[in-house]
């Protein structure tokens, strides 16, 4: 699924401490940035 290789690649550029371009990250996967940002915050926080 596109999420789940969406979460691999913003959980691999965190460890890396890699910068994310959300909007270039949202044309690639086909999603809007709220996504991502959410996704990414979900990943970086971990689970609420």
């Amino acid at each position: 699924m596109v999420l789940d290789k969406l979460d691999l690649e913003l959980a691999k550029r965190i460890m890396k401490h890699q910068s994310i371009n959300f909007s270039s990250l949202a044309r690639k996967y086909g999603v809007d940035r709220h996504t991502i940002s959410r996704h990414y915050l979900r990943i970086k926080n971990g689970p609420p």
